[in-house]
């Protein structure tokens, strides 16, 4: 059971893998979890986003029935080739990605525009042209909802390069946060929580599975998804081993001060991955969004029921 601990949420991407976060979200909200500051970045942005505005169970149920149409819209090939060709000849515009996120940006509204933001929302985009990691907000104060330059913002974050429409803004191309950030661990600790809970949507320090790659489509997601492991990885074992550091300080009397000259504290950190690897990250077959949502919320219960003892 949650105690009156300040606590944050962390929320990395994964795509349709995200159904697990969501299953793990239910069961901490479920056994008393209450935050004080989200913070998120591609599918996490959704989640985060659903979080902010005190949506958990519209956020259940959006997952339960969430088909593959409801996400993207899937360009062939040579529909691909066909418009980059009229591209170079002069006719068109270019080919941006391999799915059209049209359809998302069309359920982003339906859930979230207008709706009240009763806690700090943090998340991230990139500048394509020059790879800048733009940590955005999403103000909780003064009555706060969400707005249409909010949603654009929320819509960069999901975008993976490639596989989903960038986000056209100010003539510059925004895409998705978990490019540089994919696991926004940092954006919380300026709030100096007590505990941080952290929901990955793949194993940590486990081998990653084998996949198919056989046209270019393919071959460029899986170069994302592996560069995205890996700044993943960085940033968890990062936190891990500083908090560590400051656990063991703390133990020997001691103070590990940043640079600024205050004081680091150590965090309680919860970590909710999965045992096994998810699979694709952008299957959105109703029935393994459920199974998904499934396990998120069996190992939710065993973490939680671990921590307990």
């Amino acid at each position: 059971m949650q105690t009156d601990k300040t606590t944050a949420v962390v929320l990395s991407g994964g795509g349709a893998k995200g159904a697990f976060q969501a299953g793990a979200l239910q069961v901490l909200r479920e056994q008393g979890y209450r935050f004080d500051i989200v913070s998120g970045v591609s599918v996490g942005t959704l989640n985060g986003a659903m979080l902010a505005t005190d949506q958990m169970s519209t956020l259940i149920e959006i997952w339960e029935n969430l088909s593959p149409d409801q996400v993207l819209r899937e360009q062939s090939l040579f529909s691909i080739a066909r418009k980059y060709l009229t591209y170079k000849i002069g006719i068109g515009k270019p080919p941006l990605s391999k799915f059209s996120n049209a359809p998302l940006q069309q359920l982003l509204r339906k859930y979230l525009l207008n709706k009240k933001v009763a806690i700090p929302f943090h998340f991230g985009f990139v500048k394509l042209e020059t790879g800048e990691y733009i940590q955005a907000v999403v103000r909780h104060d003064n009555d706060h909802r969400i707005d249409d330059a909010d949603l654009n913002r929320i819509l960069a974050s999901t975008a993976i390069p490639v596989i989903f429409n960038p986000v056209i803004q100010d003539d510059s191309i925004w895409v998705d946060g978990g490019l540089r950030n994919i696991s926004p661990i940092k954006e919380v600790l300026p709030f100096n929580p007590d505990q941080v809970v952290i929901i990955p949507t793949e194993p940590i320090d486990e081998a990653p599975d084998a996949v198919e790659v056989r046209d270019i489509i393919q071959i460029a997601f899986q170069a994302i998804t592996i560069m995205l492991d890996e700044i993943f990885e960085e940033d968890i074992d990062r936190f891990l081993s500083i908090n560590s550091l400051v656990e063991q300080a703390e133990e020997a009397g001691l103070i590990l001060k940043k640079s600024n000259g205050s004081p680091y504290k150590y965090i309680d950190p919860i970590i909710i991955a999965p045992q096994e690897s998810l699979g694709s990250a952008v299957d959105f077959e109703n029935n393994r969004l459920r199974a998904l949502l499934e396990l998120g919320r069996e190992r939710a219960s065993k973490v939680l029921s671990e921590i307990a003892k």
